[in-house]
């Protein structure tokens, strides 16, 4: 499953979830019953409290917890034009005559 439908079944899971009452970490929980990726991730990621809509709550969850529920390693950001880009390593002191 690509990290783009993870997210899509994460807030599928939850929609359902009495926001209006506020929903606790245990019940996002219950709600992800069947998805143990995802059940890791809200006990990895979300703090105990009480949360007052989805976006709350997939706000919090980093990056790099998205990777780790599909299986993918996280390799960090995305790298530009490396070439392009001006660093000035040689002209430290680790770069010095490399």
């Amino acid at each position: 499953m690509d990290e783009g439908k993870i997210r899509i079944v994460f807030a599928d899971q939850i929609a359902d979830c009495d926001w209006a009452a506020g929903v606790s970490k245990s019940e996002l929980i219950s709600a992800l019953d069947g998805y143990p990726a995802l059940q890791e991730m809200v006990i990895q990621y979300i703090a105990d409290g009480t949360y007052d809509s989805q976006g709350e709550v997939m706000a919090v969850i980093p990056e790099q917890a998205w990777q780790d529920a599909q299986g993918a390693e996280w390799l960090g950001g995305e790298v530009g034009d490396i070439e392009g880009m001006h660093s000035r390593f040689d002209e430290g002191p680790v770069g010095v005559g490399q």
